[in-house]
């Protein structure tokens, strides 16, 4: 028996099909790898579940795991199962046939350990898996190798995919060079003709099975919900099965018509967006007294937890704005509509909420040079950005000057593209601050940027012009901006730079408090989105401190009235609520309302994949990626979805909130 078992091993066919069989243990072995990487990472999440249950949740997730990564493992083998297959027929199994495999194997590791490996920080910025957004990033890939590159924390993950896909390559190699026999026949000889079959039939079944994960029906992204930790339930989805999926985009018609939501739309805030939105509307007062500057400061990532965070000493991270919302219209339930910042300035600016993970500023992947939009030659390409209204068009009614102050290139994004477009007349970016030196892959530091800003609206108003100026932080972006001073306010990278931001913003109101342009000023600051905290893994479904961000206005002009408001707002209501501040009704129908005069029911967001809905009692959200609804009080600590015992007030958030987002889409249709 002994001899015929290596008188079979002899074989070339069968240590071929051996081969493969040998790959895929080893594929899922290293899949098995990158999945305790992502325990290890986010154990402090793991660590906080009910001790009773833990350890046997721990083992369920690693056995749901090892079957979406089957279906991995099984589609790289199929290939080259069904080469080898056809090549023995042919009687041309050979050398370079089973190089060609060893290399397909090399690359096919590259990519899935890459994605396994950079999934982990992403998951951590994100709290969600790597989806179909990423490839936007591929456009701009200086920038976002630049940030890799230079974030400090993101070297583990390197370094561990190193070395993970170096002993994958030594593995592979060994395996080839143990199927490739030199003083043999290089011909299949079809000796052990019923014996190959045999394997080459049950391999072949297996592997067509474990592409479905060996479920009936097909393994779903939903299976791998299993209980009601969240933590535990992304661990077991594999991060390259997440990534086929379809854009949420494309998966919202699913839940709403056109038609319906339009006229959902119309009832909600009266009017027809097929006919109406951005219309003029007839009013009385249609002049803004005082014409006051407008400064817009967009802080990045700028969660409301961090007026909550205090650093080592015990004292807030952030003192001066904690100081400063104390005498302005703080909004204590303000939510960023996405979590990029190009859709915070669409939001914000133009009353367009965000649409999942569409970047809202282009319409087209080519750009151009600032200068050269005036020329004829380029109508028609500028009439495919998006042209939209709001708040720019509205004060340029007005005889304002608008202007806008990234710390990049002014490019990324579109965004100087976009502004020629938008009624905002120059966007400043890198290549306009030839007296400050970028700090990061991302530009120049807050404090150069803001004393840039400063300058440009002193230089406006001295020649009597009111200026509308939006500024785009970037400090507390990855990676971190900031000065050597601030290490010692906190362990956390982030908190050092929030620390540095809000000092950067104290040096800017001080300087600003001296020119003569101050008393006639509002001053508006406004995270862009906000990030995701540890503490938020276990809460709902969609961690609110991606989207719940502070919205502070300040200006002399408010002095003995302000105010603390705790309506439902999102920054699709900034241009109404400015309006009104200057007392003018807004020119053009938008998503937005004024909170300061009528409440606002529901207040939706998005994230790339992630619906949700919000009023004053509870937070609906619908997750694309695996077709599932939740439902919660927000008084409720337990944080059970109840949608099933309270599908009436689902429904209704569900319908508010699709209908919203799909008339976005419209919109973006037929611009």
């Amino acid at each position: 028996m002994k001899g015929y078992i290596k008188r079979l091993l002899n074989d070339k066919f069968i240590r071929c099909l051996l081969f493969i069989l040998v790959a895929y243990l080893a594929i899922l072995f290293f899949l098995f790898l990158s999945r305790c990487a992502f325990f290890i990472s986010n154990w402090d999440a793991v660590d906080a579940i009910d001790s009773s249950i833990k350890q046997l949740y721990i083992l369920i997730a690693f056995r749901r795991g090892l079957r979406f990564d089957s279906v991995i493992a099984s589609y790289i083998s199929l290939i080259p199962l069904i080469v080898i297959f056809l090549f023995a027929q042919f009687r041309r199994l050979n050398k370079v046939i089973l190089k060609i495999i060893l290399i397909y194997y090399i690359v096919c590791g590259f990519g899935i350990l890459a994605i396994s490996m950079a999934n982990i920080p992403y998951y951590l910025y994100f709290n969600k898996h790597i989806d179909t957004s990423v490839f936007q990033w591929f456009e701009y890939f200086s920038e976002t190798f630049g940030m890799v590159a230079e974030e400090s924390s993101y070297l583990i993950y390197i370094l561990s995919f190193v070395c993970l896909f170096s002993l994958y390559v030594f593995l592979f190699t060994r395996l080839y060079k143990l199927t490739i026999r030199e003083e043999e026949d290089k011909q299949y000889n079809g000796k052990y003709y019923l014996i190959n079959s045999a394997v080459l039939v049950f391999l072949f079944l297996f592997f067509v099975g474990g592409t479905y994960g060996f479920f009936p029906g097909g393994l779903k992204r939903k299976h791998s919900i299993f209980c009601g930790e969240i933590i535990l339930c992304n661990a077991v989805m594999n991060p390259v099965f997440f990534l086929t999926d379809l854009p949420a985009s494309m998966k919202i018609d699913r839940l709403i018509d056109e038609e319906t939501a339009i006229k959902n739309i119309g009832k909600e805030l009266g009017f027809d967006i097929s006919k109406d939105i951005y219309i003029n509307k007839a009013v009385e007062n249609d002049t803004i007294m005082n014409r006051p500057n407008i400064v817009i400061v967009y802080m990045e990532s700028f969660s409301s937890k961090y007026l909550e965070t205090k650093g080592k000493n015990g004292d807030f991270v952030t003192p001066y704005i904690q100081e400063l919302k104390d005498k302005s219209y703080f909004f204590k339930k303000f939510y960023s509509q996405g979590t990029h910042t190009n859709q915070a300035i669409t939001s914000a600016l133009y009353s367009l909420p965000a649409f999942f993970d569409k970047v809202m500023t282009t319409k087209t992947n080519m750009k151009l040079d600032f200068e050269k939009y005036a020329m004829d030659q380029f109508d028609e390409l500028r009439k495919k950005s998006l042209t939209l209204y709001g708040l720019p068009n509205e004060l340029k009614n007005q005889g304002y000057y608008s202007q806008m102050f990234v710390t990049h290139t002014k490019t990324y994004e579109n965004f100087d593209y976009f502004a020629v477009q938008n009624e905002i007349d120059k966007v400043y970016g890198l290549e306009d601050y030839p007296d400050a030196k970028p700090t990061s892959v991302w530009g120049i530091s807050d404090e150069d940027l803001l004393k840039n800003a400063l300058e440009k609206i002193d230089s406006i108003s001295k020649e009597n012009i009111p200026s509308m100026t939006a500024i785009l932080t970037i400090s507390n972006h990855p990676p971190y901006i900031y000065t050597e001073q601030f290490k010692n306010v906190s362990v956390n990278k982030d908190e050092r730079a929030v620390a540095y931001m809000d000092d950067c913003i104290k040096n800017f109101m001080k300087e600003a408090s001296e020119k003569e342009w101050f008393n006639n000023t509002i001053f508006v600051f406004l995270g862009d989105h906000g990030r995701n905290f540890s503490s938020d893994l276990q809460e709902y479904n969609y961690p609110l401190s991606l989207n719940h961000v502070p919205l502070i206005i300040y200006s002399p002009l408010f002095e003995g009235m302000p105010q603390h408001n705790s309506s439902l707002m999102g920054q699709i209501d900034f241009y109404p609520v400015i309006m009104g501040l200057l007392g003018k009704t807004p020119t053009y129908n938008t998503f937005g309302v004024d909170v300061l005069s009528k409440e606002r029911k529901y207040i939706y967001f998005t994230s790339d994949s992630k619906l949700a809905c919000m009023s004053n009692d509870y937070l609906y959200n619908y997750d694309f990626t695996y077709d599932s609804e939740f439902l919660y009080r927000l008084d409720d600590e337990t944080y059970e979805n109840i949608l099933e015992e309270n599908v009436a007030v689902a429904d209704s958030m569900k319908n508010y909130a699709t209908s919203m987002i799909r008339g976005v889409k419209y919109i973006l249709k037929n611009n």
